[in-house]
């Protein structure tokens, strides 16, 4: 039997096809010629600087933000200090109403209690400076008409041998305001009379007063006491 010799590989397993490669083409001087085809197209990258551009925010410069971080601490403590002083203004300004208001309170009641004695404390041998006295602390209606009346009063005290003397003064502010003040003073006195036989007896005068600020003092306006002496009428 003859046997059939086996077919040699020919490189080429069955089913597929061999790649020819096509060599490039040369020019005239035997260099690779550049065609269309040889040329590989170039992706364009956009730059940073043209993303910047495109931007819609702008981007502040280097310079100008260090200049708001160095700026900014100074504006926000400049902020900070109007506002401190706007409430210490509003404080100082409420601390100085009441001072005064309590200051005027102290004026006005110092004033009632050094014009009581003033009314009870009186002589009939020397009443011309009683009178000078009351009218020095005395303003509106209360200047008139004790001034009206001074010459019957007079006249009352000189014949009854009159003398008061304030032993004790009690007083205190009843209302009062930056300019107008009421106070009541109670005062006990000894009084000596034509119908004592000259002989002291001790008594209490409550009196009413109103006060009010004039020219930077406390005077008198309005005294309301019935135990005060007073003119026949």
């Amino acid at each position: 039997m003859t046997e059939t010799p086996e077919p040699q590989p020919t490189g080429t397993e069955p089913g597929t096809e061999s790649a020819t490669v096509e060599p490039p083409p040369l020019d005239a001087d035997g260099a690779v010629a550049v065609t269309a085809e040889t040329t590989a197209p170039v992706e364009t990258v956009p730059s940073v600087a043209a993303g910047v551009a495109d931007s819609d925010a702008p981007v502040p410069a280097p310079a100008a933000k260090s200049a708001l971080r160095r700026h900014l601490p100074l504006a926000l403590a400049a902020a900070g200090c109007l506002a401190a002083t706007a409430v210490a203004t509003v404080f100082g300004l409420h601390d100085r109403d009441l001072t005064a208001r309590e200051q005027a309170r102290t004026d006005a009641l110092r004033a009632a209690c050094d014009y009581g004695p003033v009314l009870a404390n009186y002589d009939a041998k020397t009443i011309d400076g009683y009178f000078g006295a009351v009218l020095v602390g005395a303003t509106g209606a209360w200047q008139k008409e004790f001034d009206s009346t001074s010459k019957d009063l007079r006249e009352v005290l000189i014949q009854g041998q009159v003398t008061s003397k304030a032993t004790d003064v009690q007083c205190a502010l009843k209302t009062a305001t930056a300019d107008t003040a009421d106070a009541l003073v109670a005062i006990t006195q000894t009084i000596s009379s034509a119908g004592t036989s000259g002989q002291p007896r001790t008594g209490q005068l409550t009196i009413g007063l109103s006060l009010r600020q004039v020219d930077g003092r406390w005077l008198i306006d309005k005294v309301d006491s019935p135990q005060l002496p007073k003119p026949q009428q």
